[in-house]
């Protein structure tokens, strides 16, 4: 980011949501983590789910950032409450004695649990973020066999980094009702055109940064189209005036935030259902 801020090269994201990184060069096509968590906060909130446990791993700026700005949202502003997880109120999935059956039992087994469990995960953690979703559901299936139905179920909610086929393809029995808070959505309606036109061009589903991406190329060359003498100074000067409609886009109108420089995105909530992701909310 120092390199490309001193040459005054315009940076365009199609992916990173940390708000550690800021500079006056850096735009993108995805809400930040404190849109992002702001969004999962109030949702948990809003479902009576104001107990919650934070797994993440305090090291990465993703993951550490995403937990903070749910912090935030949810505790200082909503006044919910966290579960003591040491000083940044989160359980580190990164810690080399990270036991996952022992933090899954202790969490079940409180006399006062945790209404949610809360997984936001750095991609070189997204496999234990799986495996606590196992053993959640394992331990619950244990208990009840052996009579015990007095044990709720603990919700599952999660940042984008779970957003993905092969994850949701290899732990779908235990994800079940999984809640994600992500940038877009094939099935929503506003995406439905753009997916179906990339589904027929590449002969298969889009992600989600498939979409940010075509997002930010169009949003460059918007901004080159704008200026007869392009120069790196003429198109960061010319990226904030870029306006284009649904049908340039991957379905939202494009208009950057004056303040923040991002991308004015609905806000998306899925949920996994019948071992698929599903929409459950987009508000614009």
């Amino acid at each position: 980011m120092p390199t490309y801020t001193t040459a005054n090269l315009a940076v365009i994201s199609p992916a990173s949501r940390s708000t550690i990184f800021q500079s006056p060069i850096l735009f993108r096509t995805v809400n930040s983590n404190k849109v992002t968590g702001k969004n999962l906060a109030e949702y948990a909130w809003k479902q009576n789910l104001k107990r919650v446990v934070i797994f993440c791993n305090p090291n990465d700026s993703y993951s550490n950032s995403m937990r903070e700005e749910f912090r935030v949202s949810f505790m200082v502003n909503l006044g919910a409450e966290i579960v003591d997880g040491g000083q940044n109120c989160t359980h580190n999935l990164a810690d080399p004695n990270f036991n996952v059956d022992k933090e899954v039992q202790d969490i079940v087994l409180d006399q006062n649990p945790a209404k949610a469990i809360v997984l936001f995960p750095d991609t070189n953690h997204v496999e234990i973020a799986g495996k606590i979703a196992k053993a959640h559901k394992d331990l619950i299936d244990k208990l009840q066999q052996t009579g015990n139905n007095n044990i709720p179920k603990i919700k599952l909610l999660g940042g984008d980094s779970l957003y993905g086929n092969e994850f949701l393809n290899k732990y779908s029995d235990s994800l079940e009702g999984l809640i994600l808070s992500v940038p877009w959505f094939r099935d929503a309606p506003k995406s439905r055109n753009f997916a179906e036109k990339a589904k027929d061009q590449w002969k298969g589903e889009v992600s989600w940064i498939t979409a940010t991406s075509f997002d930010a190329t169009q949003a460059f060359i918007e901004s080159f189209k704008l200026s007869p003498n392009l120069s790196t100074a003429t198109v960061l000067a010319n990226l904030p005036k870029v306006n284009l409609s649904s049908n340039n886009t991957s379905g939202d109108e494009f208009i950057f935030d004056k303040n923040t420089r991002e991308m004015k995105r609905s806000q998306i909530l899925i949920m996994v259902k019948n071992g698929r992701f599903v929409l459950i909310l987009e508000l614009n």
